[in-house]
C-alpha cells in the first residue's frame, strides 16, 4: 500500500477516535524542520505524522541525516505512549525506506515488535507485510502474536493466521504451527530468559486452541520423524501419551509435564511410576487428560473398586453423594449468561476421567480437618482486602488429604477479586489434585458462590481441577468445582468440623 495513502487513512481513523488534540491547530507547533516536529512531543500528532515523509524527504542520502531520522521514528515505533496512528506511520516509513539497509533493520524491529504488540492496525500492517513480501521469517513471531487470545475475535479471521498460512503455501495453519514448534527458531539467551522454551509455550497455547482436543497434536507427532533427535520436550510429550495416555494441551501444561519429568525429582518419578502403571489399568476407559493421573493413581491405591466401574456407575455414584446437598447457584454477573452448575447437566458431556475426579475430590473435602483448614483460610481471606487467597488441595505420603495455602505475593496483588497464583504454589503443585482459591468478600457472600470468568480463565490455561471456595457465614463455606472445558459443579455447603 502506497505510503502516503497510509498516512493519510491512519490520520483519518486518528481523527476519528479523537487522539488528535483538542482542537488546536496542527501549525501550533511547526517548525522550520520536520525532524524538530517529529521528536516534539507536545506538537499535534497530526504534524507529527505529516513530518515523518518529511523529515525523510529532507534527509535524503545524507547518512548522518538519514541516521537521525531513523531514530527518530524507530523511538516513536517502540515507544507505546506515543498516538497509534503516528507510531504505524513511523513503521510504515521505515519498512518502506529507499535505503536497503533502513528497509532491513525495520524488517528485524518488526519480528520484534509483533509478540507482544497492542495495537492491532500495527499487527495488520506487520502480518499484511510479511505476507505481502514472502517474509517466512516472519512465521514464529506470528506464531507469538496469534497466541494470544483476542476477546471476541474469531481465531479463522485473526490476521496472523491468514498470513501464516500465506507464508507456508496454503499449508493448515496448525500443521505449521506444529512443524515451528518442532523446531523453533535458534535465539541467544537473555537476562536469562530461554527464547526457545517461551516461543514453545506460546506455540503451544496456540495449537491449545486451533487443536483443541489435541487430536491433531497427537496425529502429528506420531507422523514426525522417529525419534526424538535428543529434544527433551517431545521425549516427555511422547511419554506422556504412552504411559498416562494424555497430551498437554495448554502451553502451561507444558510447562507442568516438564516439571513431572524433571531429573533428580524421586518423589516426581515415583510418582510416574506409579500413575503410570494406576492408568494402564483402566486404558480403555480414556484417552484422559494429565489432571486425571492423580486421582487414577490415588483410587487405585486407596479405592480400587472405583477403577472397576463404569462410566455411568461413576456418574451413579456421584450423584447419590451430591444428593441433598444445599446448593448456591453463582447469581453476580447478571450480564454474563451463566451455565448450570448441577451434575444432571454436565454428566452427559463428562468424560469417566473427569467423574472419578470429582469422586476423588469429594472424598478429600469430607476430611473434617481438611475442612477446618479451608474455614480457617477463608478468614484470612476474609481479613485481607489486597488479593484473594489459594492453594493447592492434595494428598500426603499416607494417603491422607490435606491442603496448603499460598497467599499471592505482594507484587502480585490486584485486590480484593483476583486470585493470582504465586511461582511457589505452581512450583508445588506438581502432584496436586486441585488448586483452589476462596471468595470471601464478605461473611455472607453466596451471590458470588461458582467461579468467575476469569476463574474458569485460569483453568483452561494450566489445564487443572480447581475448586473455588464461597464464604456463607462465619465458619460455612459453599464449594464449587471447575475443569478447563467449562464443566461447572456445585459439590454443596460444609461448616467446619461437620461430616458430610
Amino acid at each position: 500500500m502506497n505510503v502516503v495513502r497510509v498516512l493519510r487513512l491512519v490520520t483519518v481513523a486518528a481523527v476519528a477516535a479523537g487522539i488528535v488534540g483538542c482542537g488546536s491547530s496542527p501549525d501550533r507547533w511547526k517548525s522550520e524542520d520536520p525532524i524538530v516536529d517529529l521528536r516534539n512531543p507536545r506538537a499535534d500528532p497530526r504534524l507529527r505524522t505529516s513530518a515523518v515523509d518529511q523529515a525523510r524527504q529532507r534527509a535524503g542520502t545524507d547518512p548522518v541525516a538519514i541516521a537521525s531520522v531513523t531514530r527518530a521514528l524507530k523511538d516513536i515505533a517502540w515507544s507505546t505512549n506515543e498516538y497509534p496512528a503516528l507510531r504505524l506511520a513511523a513503521i510504515t516509513s521505515l519498512i518502506n525506506d529507499t535505503d536497503p539497509a533502513v528497509a532491513a533493520d525495520a524488517r528485524e524491529m518488526g519480528k520484534l515488535m509483533l509478540p507482544r504488540e497492542q495495537e492491532r492496525p500495527i499487527v495488520v500492517y506487520l502480518a499484511k507485510s510479511a505476507s505481502d513480501r514472502g517474509w517466512t521469517d516472519y512465521i514464529p513471531p506470528l506464531i507469538r502474536s496469534y497466541a494470544r487470545p483476542l476477546k471476541g475475535v474469531e481465531d479463522q479471521t485473526r490476521v496472523e493466521g491468514l498470513a501464516i498460512k500465506d507464508l507456508s503455501g496454503g499449508r493448515p495453519v496448525a500443521d505449521t504451527v506444529f512443524e515451528v514448534f518442532l523446531n523453533p527458531p535458534k535465539m541467544p539467551e537473555t537476562y536469562g530468559l530461554d527464547w526457545a522454551t517461551r516461543f514453545r509455550s506460546d506455540a503451544w497455547d496456540l495449537l491449545g486452541r486451533l487443536d483443541a482436543d489435541g487430536t491433531r497434536r497427537v496425529e502429528l507427532l506420531a507422523s514426525a520423524n522417529g525419534g526424538d533427535g535428543g529434544d527433551r520436550v517431545i521425549a516427555d510429550i511422547r511419554t506422556c501419551l504412552k504411559d498416562l495416555r494424555s497430551v498437554p494441551l495448554t502451553g502451561d501444561e507444558l510447562t507442568w509435564l516438564g516439571s513431572l519429568r524433571s531429573d533428580g525429582r524421586a518423589m516426581n518419578a515415583a510418582w510416574w511410576s506409579e500413575a503410570t502403571a494406576a492408568v494402564q489399568s483402566v486404558a480403555g476407559n480414556g484417552p484422559f487428560h494429565l489432571r486425571h493421573a492423580e486421582p487414577i493413581r490415588w483410587a487405585r491405591a486407596n479405592r480400587p473398586e472405583w477403577l472397576g466401574k463404569s462410566r455411568s456407575e461413576l456418574a451413579s455414584e456421584l450423584r447419590g453423594r451430591l444428593e441433598g446437598r444445599t446448593r448456591h447457584d453463582r447469581s453476580a454477573d447478571t450480564a454474563v449468561k451463566r451455565n448450570r452448575e448441577d451434575l444432571a447437566y454436565w454428566e452427559p458431556k463428562m468424560s469417566w476421567g473427569d467423574l472419578l475426579t470429582v469422586l476423588v475430590v469429594d472424598e478429600a473435602l469430607s476430611d473434617v480437618g481438611v475442612r477446618r483448614a479451608l474455614v480457617g483460610h477463608a478468614d484470612l481471606d476474609f481479613k485481607d482486602k489486597t488479593t484473594e487467597y489459594g492453594g493447592l488441595l492434595g494428598f500426603q505420603a499416607d494417603a491422607k488429604p490435606r491442603v496448603v495455602l499460598f497467599p499471592p505475593r505482594p507484587g502480585q496483588r490486584q485486590g480484593d477479586q483476583k486470585f493470582i497464583a504465586s511461582d511457589d504454589m505452581l512450583a508445588a503443585s506438581d502432584l496436586a489434585l486441585a488448586h483452589y482459591h476462596f471468595h470471601a468478600q464478605k461473611r455472607q457472600n453466596g451471590d458470588y458462590a461458582g467461579p468467575s470468568e476469569g476463574d474458569m480463565v485460569y483453568a483452561a490455561r494450566y489445564g487443572r481441577t480447581c475448586l473455588v471456595l464461597t464464604s456463607l457465614g462465619e465458619r460455612e463455606l459453599a464449594v464449587d468445582l471447575y475443569q478447563p472445558d467449562g464443566v461447572i459443579l456445585d459439590l454443596g455447603d460444609f461448616s467446619a468440623g461437620a461430616e458430610q
